[in-house]
């Protein structure tokens, strides 16, 4: 879908240091129903603050905080509706990222998503 490609095209924009187009494309991304519309607020947050909007970063960051928190009730604490595993693990893994660049502070895991992978260790007997 487009707004797949948008995603994918602001997150390289992201790597490419081009900031501006990081947020044209999220934006674009974000106006569509499904996955991409949550996932672009960690890609925004870390381009704001990389421009010195450090109040829109801060709230873009709010923003991927909430959808984190859905998309951890969705992954982890429901087995109905449920979207793609790796969805889930690129949020996580742009969350922290962008935790750290706007607050300059290293998260750790949410606890249920720790708690998952010992109950998912234990029935897979690791």
């Amino acid at each position: 879908p487009r707004s797949v490609m948008e995603y994918v095209a602001a997150w390289a924009n992201l790597r490419a240091g081009d900031d501006r187009k990081v947020l044209e494309f999220s934006d674009a991304a974000s106006q569509a129903w499904g996955p991409s519309s949550d996932m672009v607020h960690s890609l925004r947050a870390i381009a704001f603050y990389r421009l010195g909007e450090t109040d829109r970063a801060l709230k873009a960051l709010k923003l991927a905080d909430a959808a984190l928190a859905r998309m951890i009730r969705e992954t982890v604490e429901s087995t109905e509706d449920q979207r793609p595993w790796i969805d889930f693990v690129e949020m996580v893994l742009l969350h922290r990222e962008a935790t750290s660049v706007v607050t300059n502070q290293e998260i750790g895991l949410d606890p249920r998503i720790e708690e998952a992978q010992q109950k998912t260790r234990e029935s897979l007997s690791f």
